[in-house]
């Protein structure tokens, strides 16, 4: 993925989702430029190249991760 994106949260709960992951020489910039002007936020899993098997993993635990922590915090713990 380009420098310069992070993963960050940019869904709302009940949103539906279109994760994309690219190839592994990266998007082309024509290709990222297309894809945000449809509407999608390019987000990154950090600074190494992965290989497609390994990025489509690494998103989807980023991102159940993400839903989990955010799930836990909106439930208070017992005896607090």
């Amino acid at each position: 993925m380009h420098a310069g994106y992070s993963c960050s949260p940019i869904c709302r709960d009940g949103d539906l989702a279109l994760l994309i992951v690219g190839p592994e020489g990266d998007f082309t910039p024509a290709e990222v430029d297309s894809l945000v002007a449809a509407g999608a936020v390019p987000v990154g899993l950090g600074p190494l190249r992965l290989r497609v098997e390994t990025a489509a993993i690494g998103l989807l635990a980023a991102v159940t991760a993400y839903q989990r922590a955010r799930q836990a915090a909106a439930v208070p713990l017992s005896g607090r």
